[in-house]
């Protein structure tokens, strides 16, 4: 990141990441990716410590992850078609990548 800002400036520096960044997490959900890896370099940038953006991948990833395994070895199923237990999950997603964003925030701040 600290090449390509001083080779092409900040924004081309920020986009070329992110598109790397999409490329490398390929999946059919590209423009998540591309605007994770817009984050995760306004983050480095900011605070000049890639140990945010790895906090910020990890929150994010775990809140993937949670609602899966909270369903193995509860019987709160993840195939379902409960209303109620659809927005658990949107609340816990949401939660997790809010509370990452709220930590990061904090962290630049200081």
């Amino acid at each position: 990141m600290s090449r390509l800002k001083i080779r092409f400036g900040i924004i081309p520096a920020i986009f070329v990441s992110a598109i790397i960044f999409g490329i490398v997490h390929f999946d059919l959900n590209i423009l998540g990716r591309l605007f994770f890896g817009v984050l995760s370099a306004i983050l480095y940038i900011e605070t000049k410590n890639i140990i945010n953006c790895i906090i910020l991948h990890i929150l994010n990833n775990a809140s993937i992850f949670i609602f899966p395994t909270i369903s193995q070895y509860t019987k709160f199923s993840i195939n379902t078609d409960s209303e109620f237990k659809a927005g658990i999950l949107v609340l816990i997603i949401f939660s997790c990548f809010v509370s990452s964003i709220v930590f990061n925030i904090i962290y630049i701040k200081k």
